[in-house]
């Protein structure tokens, strides 16, 4: 089984929305654990706090690049990280001026390319999937409604484009009704709170980053000094896509067509 953590970053006065996500084998959630917490325990007199890209500043810069170096070590975690231009979204026309509508509908598309690029292009095959969404909204009893509908819509997708043909490639049979068994890779999706999970803190930092670099924020040196060596050690430029299979970092850039930019949400069934 493999975890996914997912975060967004939207500063109201910036021009992209960006949705953020680590990725790992549960197996090797411990180790990395118990190297976040060392290096804390290290670096900061109390676990009171969190690393969060609006904290990076001149006295905690080292500290958060030495948190970006632990992450380049591990070759088993893999940050991956869509860019979507809200200028080019009319949520009011496309999708009846509901934004936490839209919201899903872009994360749906976010997981499910990630997802099936991995299955088809990296092999990892007959896998299943926990993920976690940092919490939005304390207390907010609508976010499970919806992030079940979203599980749904996911496993629909992936059976039909992934699970179903290479089964039956294999089987010989069509079996249309072992979705039940075989059409659910994605066994949960639930919210946690970044105070208690350094996955999600993680990723709010490589995601500020991305977010700062492609707005052409220059107000902190602090963060402008993160971002360079974030790129040399990556070798990659933060404000530009990655190619499709690129890993440990990888940004895509969403592109809306005509009949996208309603981004279409399928009915969970």
């Amino acid at each position: 089984m493999r975890y996914i953590f997912v975060d967004e970053s939207r500063i109201t006065q910036s021009r992209y929305q960006l949705f953020g996500s680590l990725w790992l084998p549960r197996e090797k959630q411990e180790e990395f654990r118990n190297k976040f917490w060392d290096l804390w325990d290290k670096k900061f007199a109390s676990r009171k706090s969190e690393l969060k890209w609006t904290k990076v500043s001149k006295n905690k810069l080292n500290s958060y690049e030495m948190f970006i170096r632990l992450f380049s070590l591990n070759p088993y975690l893999d940050f991956r990280c869509l860019v979507l231009d809200k200028h080019a979204v009319d949520y009011k026309e496309y999708h009846g001026g509901d934004e936490e509508l839209g919201f899903y509908k872009f994360l749906y598309f976010f997981i499910s390319r990630n997802l099936e690029k991995d299955y088809k292009f990296r092999g990892i095959k007959e896998n299943f999937y926990q993920i976690f969404m940092h919490r939005r909204r304390m207390g907010d009893k609508a976010e499970w409604g919806r992030l079940s509908d979203l599980k749904k819509v996911l496993n629909n997708r992936l059976w039909k484009s992934c699970f179903y043909n290479d089964f039956n490639n294999r089987s010989g049979i069509k079996f249309p009704s072992h979705q039940d068994l075989l059409g659910k890779p994605i066994r949960n999706i639930e919210p946690v709170d970044s105070h208690y999970c350094p996955e999600v803190q993680l990723v709010d930092v490589l995601t500020g980053a991305v977010g700062y670099a492609w707005d052409g924020f220059q107000t902190s040196p602090a963060k402008l000094d993160f971002i360079e060596y974030v790129e040399n050690l990556f070798g990659l430029r933060l404000n530009q896509e990655t190619p499709y299979l690129s890993e440990k970092i990888n940004i895509w850039k969403f592109k809306l067509k005509e009949k996208q930019k309603s981004a279409s949400y399928p009915t969970p069934r």
